[in-house]
């Protein structure tokens, strides 16, 4: 039996997923995700929502306010490969990479479909979850933009909820973009 301590992650994006299970392992922490439930844990962990650092278990970055500057925060990028050495996964920003634009893709198309049928609710969670992945990516611009859609929709501003979905899809170009580079640049 490992003396490590036990964590249970519960969190619903893939990408924050990986970046806290990679994390938590390096802290040395025995670590499952919700799918191996049924085991007794000594710590759980709920929505992990801001990016991670390479040391301490989570760090609390300040929020991004601004859409002024870059479009990746290569710091928080530079931060994720250093975990990904401590961690020793060659392919790690990459896979998360690969994962976000996988989910990014879908939470797109889904938003897309819910501002056609003026489903705020909606809207508003999937600008939230893609918040929180762009995040955790250094994608500065895209979390301004989401931020702003989030307002839209907590506003009821119907009106405003697709122009702002357009410069969150901007954005997301933008920054797949920046992402691409920065991973082929390390590879």
């Amino acid at each position: 039996m490992s003396s490590r301590a036990r964590v249970l992650l519960v969190e619903d994006d893939v990408v924050r997923g990986k970046a806290a299970v990679a994390v938590l392992e390096a802290a040395g922490y025995a670590v499952d995700t919700v799918e191996a439930a049924g085991v007794t844990y000594d710590v759980v962990l709920r929505g992990v929502a801001k990016p991670v650092e390479r040391h301490g278990l989570l760090a609390m970055v300040a929020a991004l306010e601004s859409s002024a500057g870059a479009a990746l925060d290569v710091e928080t990028v530079e931060r994720l490969h250093v975990l990904g050495r401590d961690v020793q996964a060659d392919r790690f920003v990459a896979e998360l990479v690969e994962q976000f634009v996988v989910d990014t893709g879908v939470r797109l198309v889904a938003m897309r479909d819910a501002v056609n049928v003026v489903d705020l609710d909606a809207v508003g969670r999937l600008a939230h979850a893609l918040r929180g992945a762009a995040g955790q990516l250094g994608g500065r611009r895209l979390v301004a933009a989401c931020v702003t859609l989030e307002d839209a929709v907590e506003a009821g501003a119907a009106d405003e909820v697709g122009s702002a979905l357009a410069v969150v899809e901007r954005e997301y170009g933008i920054l797949q973009l920046a992402l691409a580079a920065e991973v082929e640049g390390r590879e």
